[in-house]
């Protein structure tokens, strides 16, 4: 096995990497279970914050989050953290099925174990070999910082495309403030 690094003891970032995985998943599962809650009970209601939320709950990735959930249950849950992107739409998808938490947590906390092992043995000793080879030479490092400018850039542009369609679909969708009439 690859060392971590001489001056990061193993403890410290397993520690760190289990603590950033556990608070991320157990906030996104919170924040689904509080989303589904709070669309049963304004059903009626046809506020801004609703919609977006109504949205959110019926984007492609939730749904198919959601259906993962439903058909592999905890598996799924534990499976996300091997495989990357898939996270959110999990753990969101648990909670918005109310996935029971003492099923959810022992799952999710093997999960959180486990990514914490991959990210503090192998992720974290590419990553420094990467900075090591970066400032071994002025070419190393010009790539990273291009690499990283790159990256960052295609997420923007990628966060204002989705922004932009959101908007379009939310304005195109009819406003009908009355439940009781049809569309």
């Amino acid at each position: 096995m690859p060392q971590p690094a001489a001056d990061a003891p193993f403890l410290e970032l397993f520690l760190f990497f289990f603590g950033i995985v556990f608070v991320r998943t157990q906030v996104t599962y919170w924040l689904a279970r509080a989303v589904a809650h709070q669309a049963v009970k304004r059903a009626d209601s046809r506020t801004p914050r609703l919609k977006r939320l109504t949205a959110w709950m019926s984007r492609d990735s939730t749904q198919r989050g959601v259906l993962t959930v439903q058909r592999w249950g905890p598996l799924a849950v534990f499976a996300s953290f091997f495989m990357t992107g898939t996270k959110t739409v999990i753990n969101s998808g648990a909670g918005l099925i109310k996935m029971p938490f003492a099923l959810y947590l022992p799952t999710m906390a093997l999960g959180c174990i486990a990514h914490a092992l991959i990210y503090a043995l192998v992720g974290w000793a590419a990553w420094t070999a990467a900075l090591q080879a970066a400032a071994g030479s002025p070419q190393g490092l010009s790539l990273l910082l291009i690499t990283i400018t790159a990256v960052a850039t295609g997420l923007y542009v990628h966060r204002r495309k989705r922004r932009k369609t959101a908007a379009a679909v939310s304005s195109a969708l009819p406003h009908n403030d009355s439940p009781h009439q049809a569309p």
